[in-house]
């Protein structure tokens, strides 16, 4: 039907993410951004990783709220100005969904714990300043992606049609 299908597009952007991972398994993670992308990656990475927790940063209530319904397990308000607390610190792996923000970038290199991932989502038109001191002395995977195609041998589009063909990514209200 339309809904189910008005939902692939963005639905197979974070599958294509996912499969890009250097990371088999991820026990944690956070997903910056409450837009679409960000939503659709939680619904992703909770069928796909099974984490054990998942963090959502939104500027918005509502959103924070469908975060949660669709697998989140903390949810945390922010306005884009200040920077994440140190407390949440220490994610396997950090999905940024907002892109053209600087402060998004810089949360997510203080949310990524070493050795973890970074994958961006969002699309940023101007240049950001990276700290390259920070991705080095924690070891961290930088990734960018960019729509989807296909990885791991199979179509990220694909996948996104399966899911929800088996029934497994349910957008009933």
């Amino acid at each position: 039907d339309f809904n189910h299908a008005a939902l692939l597009d963005p639905l197979a952007v974070p599958i294509h993410a996912i499969n890009l991972l250097p990371h088999e398994s991820v026990s944690s993670l956070a997903v910056i951004g409450d837009g679409m992308i960000g939503l659709t990656t939680i619904w992703a990475a909770k069928e796909k990783l099974n984490p054990e927790k998942i963090l959502i940063l939104s500027k918005h209530d509502y959103n924070l709220k469908i975060g949660l319904s669709l697998g989140a397990d903390i949810a945390i308000k922010i306005d884009g100005t200040e920077h994440i607390k140190k407390e949440y610190s220490a994610w396997d792996c950090v999905f940024e969904a907002v892109g053209g923000s600087s402060t998004a970038f810089e949360d997510a290199l203080n949310l990524v714990k070493p050795g973890g991932s970074i994958i961006s989502l969002g699309i940023h038109p101007q240049r950001i300043s990276v700290p390259l001191g920070i991705l080095v002395s924690k070891q961290i995977y930088l990734l960018g992606s960019n729509g989807y195609s296909t990885s791991k041998g199979g179509r990220d589009f694909q996948e996104a049609i399966s899911l929800m063909r088996e029934g497994k990514l349910n957008i009933e209200p």
